[in-house]
């Protein structure tokens, strides 16, 4: 089954260890239309902040519940690269 990439915005991420927040955005490659990066906005647990999450660490898309769950917890996702708002 075909689906576009923009049906995961808003998905739940679902880490290891409890839930990180939402799927906000996409960042591409220009030149190869890859996807890079997943842009997570991490709501009430990391106040303001924007994560990205490559995706390598993505596991299973449940459509049903909109989740995503990620290889990592919720240490690494804090660890991780903030993006620029």
């Amino acid at each position: 089954m075909l689906n576009a990439i923009s049906s995961l915005k808003g998905f739940d991420i679902q880490a290891k260890d409890g839930s990180l927040g939402t799927v906000s955005d996409f960042l591409f490659d220009d030149s190869t239309w890859k996807v890079r990066w997943l842009v997570v906005d991490t709501g009430r647990w990391l106040t303001g902040r924007k994560v990205l999450i490559h995706p390598s660490a993505v596991g299973y898309a449940d459509y049903g519940l909109r989740a995503l769950t990620v290889a990592l917890t919720k240490t690494q996702v804090e660890d991780s690269p903030n993006i620029a708002q």
